[in-house]
């Protein structure tokens, strides 16, 4: 599945189409958790209302699951979560 959005250009009026596909949006939450924990392994990538929903594991001694929620029209994070924290 592929989600599509316009973007304007920064020079003229003119729009071209852009897209923020699954392996865009897992590559931008890999980036932004890589931040924060040393190992971050994908687990999954849902579609919900004009975003993505992607699942990294953390952590290296216990399972910590964390959702980062990206919006698709313009790649921004709108937030994160812990799913699992045992």
């Amino acid at each position: 599945m592929v989600v599509i959005f316009i973007k304007k250009a920064r020079l003229d009026g003119a729009c071209e189409k852009t897209s923020v596909d699954p392996s865009q949006a897992i590559a931008i939450a890999r980036r932004f958790l890589n931040q924060y924990h040393s190992l971050v392994i994908f687990r999954s990538i849902s579609p919900s209302s004009n975003s993505w929903i992607v699942s990294m594991e953390v952590g290296l001694l216990k399972e910590d699951i964390m959702a980062v929620r990206i919006d698709s029209k313009d790649g921004r994070i709108l937030g994160y979560d812990h799913l699992l924290s045992p």
